[in-house]
This record gives C-alpha cells, sequence and structure tokens, in this order.
C-alpha cells in the first residue's frame, strides 16, 4: 500500500514538473491548429464547448468584415502578439478551421441575427452562460440593428459578451493544462516551437553571412576597378612620356 501512495506521489510530482516546464498559453494554444482542436475536444467533455464556438463565430465575422480583434489592432506580425501573451488580448483563429453556418454567411446583418439567435437569445439552441443584464443589452442592440441600413451596423455588438465567455474558458484552461491531452500537445509544441528558432536561428547566421559576403565581393570590385584605373593612368603617361 505505502509503495502504491508513493509511486501515486511520484507520477504527480513529474507531473506538475513536466506541466511546469513546458508552457503554452491560452492564445498560443487557440492559435495552432491541433491545439485549438485538442482544447475543443476537452470543452466537450466539461460540456462548454458552445463558448469556444461562440467566439470562434464572432472572430471570424469581424474579420471577415472588417472588423478589429482586440489586442490586435497596432500589430502587423501576429507572432507580436502571441509572444506578449496579452491577458486583454483575443486569441487568434488556426489557419485551418471548419467553417460553421454563421462564418458563411455573406450579408453582416445575416451573420449577427444568426450568431444572436443561436448564442445569446434565451433558450438558443446553443446559449452560453452570460449574465442576465449583458443578455439584456445585447438583445436591445441587436434589436435596433437595421438590414437595411448596412453602413451603421455595429460588427462590435458582441464583444461584451465574447469578453465573460473568455473568462470561462480561461478557467477551463487552468483545468485543461493540468490534463494529460495538454502535457501530450505541451511536449509537441514546444518540440516544434525550438524546430522554428533554430530555423530562424540559421536563416539569420546566412543572411549575416550572405551581407557580408556581399560587402566582401563589392570591396573587391571597387578595389579591382581603382586598380585597373590606376594601370591605365600609368600606361597613359608611359605613352605621353615616349611621345
Amino acid at each position: 500500500h505505502n509503495d502504491f501512495v508513493i509511486q501515486q506521489m511520484d507520477e504527480h510530482q513529474n507531473k506538475v514538473q513536466q506541466n511546469q516546464m513546458v508552457k503554452v498559453s491560452f492564445n498560443e494554444c487557440i492559435n495552432h491548429n491541433e491545439g485549438y482542436y485538442i482544447f475543443f475536444q476537452y470543452l466537450i467533455g466539461e460540456f462548454s464547448v458552445e463558448n469556444m464556438d461562440f467566439i470562434t463565430d464572432v472572430i471570424y465575422i469581424k474579420q471577415k468584415f472588417g472588423g478589429t480583434i482586440r489586442g490586435h489592432e497596432n500589430h502587423d506580425n501576429n507572432d507580436d502578439i502571441l509572444k506578449t501573451d496579452d491577458e486583454f488580448a483575443w486569441p487568434l483563429l488556426p489557419s485551418k478551421l471548419y467553417l460553421s453556418d454563421n462564418m458563411r454567411e455573406e450579408v453582416v446583418y445575416d451573420a449577427i441575427m444568426s450568431i444572436y439567435e443561436m448564442y445569446i437569445r434565451e433558450r438558443g439552441s446553443r446559449q452560453i452562460n452570460i449574465s442576465y443584464t449583458l443578455r439584456d443589452e445585447t438583445k436591445f442592440k441587436v434589436n435596433n440593428i437595421h438590414p437595411n441600413d448596412a453602413d451603421r451596423i455595429d460588427i462590435n455588438v458582441f464583444d461584451a459578451c465574447v469578453e465573460e465567455s473568455l473568462l470561462l474558458m480561461k478557467q477551463a484552461y487552468t483545468r485543461f493544462i493540468q490534463s494529460k491531452q495538454y502535457m501530450v500537445f505541451a511536449i509537441a509544441y514546444d518540440k516544434e516551437r525550438q524546430k522554428k528558432l533554430n530555423k530562424d536561428k540559421n536563416d539569420s547566421r546566412r543572411n549575416s553571412f550572405r551581407k557580408k559576403a556581399d560587402k566582401s565581393q563589392s570591396f573587391g570590385s571597387i578595389h579591382r576597378t581603382e586598380s585597373l584605373s590606376l594601370k591605365m593612368t600609368e600606361l597613359h603617361t608611359t605613352a605621353s612620356t615616349e611621345l
């Protein structure tokens, strides 16, 4: 019995150490093609996957119709915001993503109404867990949107709902990082990250060597041109003297 307890304690300690050694932020996980779906499967087990579906639909629709994603307004390079791990920044979506019916909407009004009916409206088919006050405020905003006034449609109408849903998802993520699924993913992600870092370093070295070689070649060309010019001057002077 004591041996079993000791074994369990050792396994738990190893698990904690591995999780502490390899860390993948919430935004990094959501932005990763495999990480997104691994966390998605975990949320199914927690019966809270509708939050991820809602956030995914809203972020996709905002990008599709020219909206801005919080925390990414002034970042040309998406890697920059991932590295900062800004707690207020929304996650970016992975490049490989299944498109829901909401994402396929081609008219911004239809997309907003579809998202509202599915996630925000009371007794909606995928109703998310947000406060009554926020649900009521969002209902008021959506009811004041008119399909024939496309230029005045507020694409940010669900932003406050996204903020509340993100809080719930991040709470779930703190539990997710204790799971075996996360451990396997994090180790693979860290290897992928190290491989990219090594590639970037090698590319940087090659570019540095190439610049030095070009500079050296340019200096040699200038030196040869100056030598040739000097020889031509000497020949011209000798010829003039002989004449």
